[in-house]
């Protein structure tokens, strides 16, 4: 992610980061408010080469991603191409998506999505391939 959001930069997010972990061992920090208070904020933008390393990061197709995020493939593809921009849920599962990588992957296993390198053939979209529809 870049420097201009409104987290701050790299370092401050590792001192922030650092002084919760301090606070927390000591018994002075609520995890669940400590969640709250990073959502209770609008969700920061996303650029087009971070909405791709978000989707390459879950190891997943951009129809996959897609269906995550409940939004048409082709959306994914202009977010990743600078033709669109996401906004509203869509913006705030990516956050959840670049932030909390770990509490995602527990939920999409729990809803059986599985990443683009462990699609099946009945899990990708049906229709002829561009080669085909050449003819």
């Amino acid at each position: 992610m870049t420097a201009r959001r409104e987290h701050g930069s790299v370092f401050e997010q590792i001192k922030a980061g650092l002084a919760d972990s301090i606070a927390h061992s000591r018994g002075d920090l609520d995890p669940a408010a400590a969640e709250r208070a990073d959502l209770s904020s609008p969700p920061p933008d996303f650029s087009p080469e971070e909405i791709a390393t978000v989707r390459r990061r879950h190891r997943m197709s951009r129809a996959t991603f897609a269906a995550v995020l409940n939004v048409p493939p082709r959306t994914v593809e202009n977010w990743e191409r600078a033709r669109a921009r996401p906004a509203g849920a869509a913006l705030r599962l990516l956050q959840l998506l670049a932030y909390q990588p770990p509490l995602v992957r527990k939920f999409l296993s729990i809803a059986g999505v599985t990443s683009a390198k462990q699609d099946t053939p009945a899990q990708r979209p049906k229709g002829p391939t561009p080669k085909e529809g050449a003819r």
